[in-house]
């Protein structure tokens, strides 16, 4: 795993001596945040313990808490990695046992806590508080108000999805992300939203014309990419893929249940992003060659 994402293209272009980029540093930060929590989901996991947390459940969430403060200070659209580790905590709350649930609810939000009290140094240095106090592609206190969105729900489940049954977590998971997207929609947000969507697909003006935010795959009027261009930012490896995350999935008695889920998640999506936009091949590398090497 680590010789294949060390050759691969989409890693090489971005981490070679002599590159001044902040994208090296992200992948490797995406990684360490990647690494932390699947330790924390893994210990969720363990059985036979009474303590609530257990004794790693709070360093774990503050070392991942730092890492994700620096990494969205190193790169504002980090914030995507966040949501795909959120996901993951998410799906782990509703599928852990009572005892897990606990563990991973204090872990969540001394995370989220930790990344907020790392980038607050930046984020009031931003001017883009005053600029777009709600920019999501910028520095602004959307930012600050995700994080503790995330406390908050990891906070309410400290206190309800132990003693809840797992119909009911997910009730309750599926009301607080409808409120939260009701939020969104109608307030002031939904324009600063729509502006990252487009800044995604490298639709807007400013990125459709960016060399590395061209697609890897062919698209309407972009005869740039294809099949071999994907090869080679993503290596060969692409193209058995799918059997590596089916591999990886969080089946009961593979033994990575837990510990595996949040680089299960993770993979389709930095895939999917790295085909749309070739900048985000350095970090769907972190994935999938793990992927590949465990398969």
């Amino acid at each position: 795993a680590g010789l294949y994402h060390a050759f691969a293209f989409g890693s090489l272009k971005y981490s070679h001596l002599g590159t001044g980029d902040h994208h090296a540093l992200v992948s490797c930060l995406m990684a360490l945040l990647f690494l932390v929590v699947s330790r924390a989901l893994a210990g969720a996991a363990e059985p036979g313990s009474d303590r609530d947390p257990p004794p790693g459940a709070i360093p774990l969430g503050l070392g991942a808490g730092a890492i994700a403060g620096l990494l969205l200070g190193t790169w504002v659209a980090s914030l995507a990695v966040l949501v795909l580790v959120e996901v993951a905590l998410a799906w782990a709350f509703m599928t852990l046992d009572r005892r897990g649930v606990a563990r991973l609810a204090r872990c969540g939000l001394t995370m989220h806590l930790t990344a907020l009290a790392c980038l607050s140094p930046a984020l009031l240095a931003s001017p883009w508080l005053e600029l777009q106090p709600w920019s999501v592609i910028n520095l602004s206190q959307y930012h600050a108000a995700h994080l503790l969105a995330g406390a908050a729900v990891c906070l309410f489940a400290c206190l309800a999805f132990p003693a809840a049954s797992r119909g009911r977590r997910a009730v309750y998971l599926s009301l607080a992300a409808a409120s939260l997207l009701s939020l969104a929609l109608l307030t002031p947000l939904a324009q600063p939203l729509g502006e990252a969507l487009l800044w995604a697909a490298a639709t807007d003006p400013f990125m459709a014309g960016v060399h590395e935010s061209q697609p890897l795959l062919s698209s309407l009027g972009n005869p740039a990419g294809g099949p071999l261009m994907a090869a080679r930012y993503l290596g060969w490896g692409l193209f058995v893929a799918p059997f590596a995350w089916w591999a990886l999935r969080p089946a009961p008695g593979t033994g990575r249940a837990s510990t595996g889920l949040l680089w299960w998640v993770a993979l389709p999506p930095l895939v999917l992003a790295a085909l749309l936009q070739r900048r985000f091949a350095d970090l769907a590398l972190v994935p999938l060659a793990l992927a590949l090497g465990l398969w």
